[in-house]
């Protein structure tokens, strides 16, 4: 399945331009998908921002061992959260999201969505 991931908000908090503290979970859960045979495509509008904030979040993700193999930009975002369309949107947006208290997602949500084991973690 390819996974739409969304950064801000999604695997950090919210601090743009800088990159805000990880949400926890985040970075476990997206390499236990990619582990799982996902496709896991980073879909932020900071494609659309520029490549300085784009290269950020990439250097992030590679730096905690999560390689993208592509992304796309932000515009084409569903409202929803979840499945669309065979596809799966990991965000913070939609109304629909599970949300931890800081406002980022939650995601021993997504991990029980896919069957996947739930982690110790503190929220």
């Amino acid at each position: 399945m390819k996974i739409y991931l969304d950064f801000d908000g999604t695997m950090v908090l919210h601090r743009y331009p800088d990159i805000g503290e990880e949400v926890p979970g985040a970075v476990q859960t997206v390499k236990d998908l990619i582990a799982a045979g996902h496709e896991v495509i980073l879909n932020t509008y900071r494609v659309d921002i520029g490549t300085a904030a784009l290269y950020k979040a990439i250097e992030w993700l590679k730096g905690r061992g999560i390689k993208m193999k592509s992304y796309r930009p932000w515009k084409y975002h569903p409202i929803t959260f979840g499945m669309i369309k065979g596809d799966y949107y990991i965000d913070d947006f939609p109304k629909d999201a599970p949300l931890l208290k800081s406002g980022a997602v939650d995601w021993s949500v997504v991990r029980k969505h896919f069957g996947l084991k739930q982690i110790d973690e503190k929220n």
